[in-house]
């Protein structure tokens, strides 16, 4: 029996099950700001969580078994309030037409599909992996943007009705201790914290804050004395410590079109703290989902009429918030 092409999209390749599998086989390769800070991730149960602010700590608040008392927002001061977990699906179509002219049957051309499969869910992943780190970026500085990355789509502050913790330093000033005023902005992360304690602290700068550090005549008198000048032969956009508990790292590749994620202009003081750094993942929208925790990404298939191809549907559905917003201090040149 001749193998068609419209058996193809029939195959084991275009099952959930295997899709996910392939997602699930490629090397993660963290973002920078999934990689310098400690992030918890986990499952919510449905795409509406109710998040609590309550003695300066933003948190979900957790479900209960059924039959206990239900939670009951506290509207009259704010304290908790719903929020929708943003979703953000991706659609693309794999058509028989694609593979004319290809002289393969059977498991050759099961194989050819799956190729092309694979370059779809690839990109699916990159573009998941970007959201991810722009949930995060967002969750550090406490504005979460639209895909235009200028109407804001979640407002940390705003919600909850606090300021933004933030400290201005006069890096034009040569007399300017670059060290003592990155102190002071510790100690007012501290402050906010509480009972919480940081094993050290990423300044994460944008690049006119990081080289406008690093060319700083204090800056520059002391890693003279230290390593023998170091500093200034090395590309340190991975980072340099800047005190025994402060390492200073550079954001240069965050940036969706002409929009960054963490600005030039900008950088923040982030406690290095377990449990400070949430993200959490919604269910996808499909029935398979339902009464199932959320993960990081779903790919479905559904076949087109007259089996001229199969339409494949990404998803991911993710939350990001540091519950000590008041804890990352923004630093800005004065």
């Amino acid at each position: 029996m001749t193998f068609q092409i419209a058996d193809v999209f029939r195959d084991d390749i275009f099952t959930v099950r295997s899709m996910m599998d392939f997602i699930d086989s490629k090397p993660y390769v963290p973002e920078e700001i999934s990689k310098w800070l400690p992030w918890n991730s986990a499952g919510e149960l449905s795409h509406l969580t109710a998040i609590e602010f309550r003695d300066g700590v933003i948190d979900i608040v957790p479900d209960a078994e059924r039959g206990a008392p239900g939670f009951t927002g506290r509207d009259a001061d704010r304290s908790a309030i719903p929020v929708k977990i943003p979703h953000y699906p991706q659609q693309r179509t794999l058509l028989a037409e694609s593979v004319r002219g290809v002289r393969a049957f059977g498991s050759e051309l099961v194989e050819t599909f799956e190729a092309k499969r694979n370059v779809i869910l690839t990109d699916f992943n990159t573009n998941n992996r970007l959201t991810w780190e722009r949930s995060r970026a967002a969750a550090i500085t406490g504005i979460m943007y639209k895909a235009d990355m200028t109407t804001p789509l979640i407002n940390w502050f705003d919600t909850f009705g606090i300021t933004q913790s933030t400290k201005e330093i006069d890096f034009a000033n040569a007399a300017t201790e670059i060290v003592e005023e990155l102190t002071d902005a510790k100690i007012q992360s501290e402050e906010e914290l509480g009972d919480l304690l940081a094993t050290g602290y990423y300044l994460i700068a944008g690049r006119n804050i990081q080289k406008a550090i690093k060319t700083h005549p204090t800056i520059k008198a002391g890693y003279d004395r230290w390593n023998s000048g170091g500093l200034f032969r090395d590309d340190v956009r991975d980072g340099f410590p800047i005190s025994t508990d402060i390492n200073v790292v550079t954001y240069t590749r965050g940036k969706i079109g002409s929009h960054y994620l963490i600005h030039p202009d900008e950088a923040f003081l982030c406690p290095i703290v377990e449990g400070m750094y949430q993200t959490r993942f919604a269910p996808g929208t499909g029935i398979q989902t339902l009464g199932a925790m959320g993960v990081p990404e779903y790919v479905s298939p559904k076949l087109l009429d007259h089996d001229e191809g199969v339409e494949l549907k990404g998803q991911t559905n993710v939350l990001s918030y540091v519950q000590r917003p008041k804890g990352i201090i923004k630093i800005t040149a004065k």
